[in-house]
């Protein structure tokens, strides 16, 4: 028996999942789960609400975002196995949906990471992360800022400040890929709603964005997302590193937090093209990306980049013009 309430569209849904080893023989009730910029997530009660699992339905044009989902996949199980996810209960192909354990856990509250203790907890679950078993995918932010701003062009649509960015992006990566760690599984997409909190300890959702990367971008990321400075990222790296982090990286940090930014918004540049969902992508664009453009016009950033570098990181004209497909 297969119920899909208040909701006659999830019916054909239920009817799919019904057809999965795993849920054959069930008793399927599906009901919308809030959150998310990019896809269908759905709640899964099994026999009466004996058991409870999230659905995740691809959004419309999300190959374009670079997002496969057997590799989503395999990264959710690889965090999963390293304890830093929940487990995957299901997979339905050719849909590419992806079925979890829903966690009795809530997203992370701000003034949890604004402590001592959250900054910490948040470091530790990040070590485990990025000692993680490899997974078949790499993660470049830097490439992909660039492929999403050529993509929107070929769609009529233009970053704004689009040769501002493509210099930024020449001196960022002059920075950091020489001084590249070696890669590790990284999340790359730590919003607050993508960090679970049970009250005992945080795990990970959402591993669309996974692959092999900087494992600092993931710091940066974080701090972006969660407006940490200072103080409160020297917590996070120290948690992280298990021991206090030199100055070059936390300089590595501020570094990502702006590649970060850039990548979230040229993402919202390219969705406002591709996607359906009702979401203001423009406003979200506008947003990243202009607080990017400041922190790297701060002297604070020409700092950085010599810290990380080793010495004075020139500017030169950019080989391309993110955006303009130039």
């Amino acid at each position: 028996m297969t119920v899909a309430p208040d909701d006659p569209g999830l019916a054909p849904i239920a009817e799919r999942l019904a057809s999965h080893p795993r849920f054959a023989g069930r008793a399927i009730v599906l009901r919308p789960l809030a959150g998310g910029l990019t896809n269908r997530n759905l709640l899964v009660e099994l026999d009466g609400g004996t058991e409870r699992h999230a659905l995740r339905i691809p959004g419309v044009g999300t190959p374009l975002l670079g997002i496969v989902r057997p590799i989503e996949r395999d990264a959710a199980v690889a965090a999963a196995e390293a304890g830093v996810a929940p487990a995957v209960t299901g997979w339905v192909t050719p849909e590419g949906w992806l079925v979890t354990e829903l966690l009795a856990a809530t997203p992370v509250l701000p003034e949890r990471l604004a402590g001592p203790d959250g900054r910490r907890a948040i470091g530790e679950l990040l070590r485990r992360v990025h000692g993680a078993r490899a997974v078949p995918a790499l993660f470049q932010p830097l490439r992909i800022v660039e492929l999403h701003g050529i993509l929107a062009a070929d769609r009529g649509h233009l970053a704004p400040d689009a040769p501002v960015i493509a210099a930024l992006l020449g001196r960022l990566e002059r920075a950091l890929a020489p001084t590249a760690p070696p890669l590790r599984l990284c999340h790359n997409d730590l919003l607050a709603g993508n960090i679970l909190d049970d009250g005992v300890r945080l795990r990970l959702i959402d591993w669309e964005y996974a692959g092999m990367g900087d494992p600092y971008f993931d710091l940066g990321n974080l701090a972006a997302n969660h407006h940490l400075d200072g103080d409160a990222i020297a917590d996070v790296v120290r948690a992280w590193l298990g021991a206090a982090p030199a100055s070059h990286e936390l300089a590595r940090v501020r570094l990502h937090r702006i590649v970060s930014d850039l990548r979230e918004g040229m993402w919202a540049v390219l969705q406002e093209v591709a996607s359906t969902l009702p979401v203001d992508y423009a406003a979200y664009a506008a947003e990243h990306l202009g607080r990017a453009v400041a922190m790297a016009a701060a002297r604070a950033t020409e700092d950085d980049l010599a810290l990380v570098a080793g010495g004075p990181v020139p500017r030169v004209p950019p080989r391309m013009t993110a955006g303009s497909g130039a």
